[in-house]
């Protein structure tokens, strides 16, 4: 590896890490998710389509609104549970939170 490539790595860890450390809300915008899942938004929408992932809009009632998604329903379709949850897999959910 040069040392234009292990600097490069280095500052995408840092900039990881600050977000890692600066997270405090548990809802993700779409971008966010994808990060969250290393998916691209195409996969993600798919993801929604086909009822694997569930999400929500903020809307102000006159347009669709914003979708977004909370960090426990990521963590429930990275582990390939979909929309619903059973009390175990739920509890392992939230253990990984």
């Amino acid at each position: 590896m040069t040392p234009e490539t292990i600097d490069g790595i280095q500052s995408q860890l840092a900039r990881i890490e600050q977000g890692l450390i600066t997270r405090h809300s548990p809802w993700y915008s779409v971008k966010e998710a994808c990060d969250y899942l290393r998916c691209r938004q195409s996969h993600l929408y798919q993801l929604m389509k086909a009822g694997k992932l569930k999400y929500t809009r903020l809307s102000d009632g006159k347009t669709k609104g914003k979708l977004i998604f909370h960090k426990h329903w990521l963590i429930a379709t990275a582990m390939g549970y979909g929309r619903k949850l059973s009390p175990v897999q739920r509890r392992e959910v939230d253990d990984l939170e």
